[in-house]
């Protein structure tokens, strides 16, 4: 059974923080966070928080979200979808065929993206660590940006088979 611990005021606060310091988030979250030993973050939302989880045999509860890496959180594919709206840097919008590249689980070399890292009218020279990907309107999880390369957190069972 996987053990997660719901987040008090002040542990939820650091979660916000390091969102609207990497993300530029700064909407109110009016949900519960919980975390489990392996700094994964999953959410839920307040009403069932009252429920007494201890007398229930759960394996898992609510939506993951992403993980805690040191003071960064790499966003799940739905933690984009959700939280990827109200961002307002540290966002990689691809075109069309490099989306493809990206869905089929390569790591983009940032030769191949300058003109969506140089397009982000935000951020530009000052992108690091874990960012946003997103094609127009469609967000598509996170990546980590590299001295040279985007690194693709796609996981293998989520990526596209067909050849690109």
């Amino acid at each position: 059974m996987q053990h997660l611990k719901i987040l008090n005021k002040k542990e939820k606060k650091q979660i916000t923080v390091i969102l609207e310091e990497q993300y530029g988030i700064t909407q109110e979250l009016d949900l519960v966070f919980l975390l489990s030993k392996k700094n994964k973050i999953y959410i839920i939302n307040n009403d069932l928080a009252r429920i007494d989880l201890v007398k229930l045999k759960i394996d898992s509860i609510g939506m993951y979200l992403g993980e805690l890496v040191g003071s960064q959180i790499r966003l799940s594919i739905e933690g984009s979808q959700l939280l990827g709206r109200y961002a307002t840097k540290n966002i990689i919008n691809l075109d069309k065929n490099i989306t493809r590249l990206w869905m089929h689980g390569y790591d983009l070399e940032l030769s191949a993206i300058k003109n969506a890292i140089n397009n982000n009218s935000d951020v530009k020279s000052e992108m690091q660590g874990f960012v946003i990907i997103k094609s127009n309107d469609d967000y598509l999880g996170c990546g980590k940006l590299g001295a040279e390369k985007l690194f693709n957190y796609v996981s293998k069972s989520r990526r596209l088979r067909i050849i690109p």
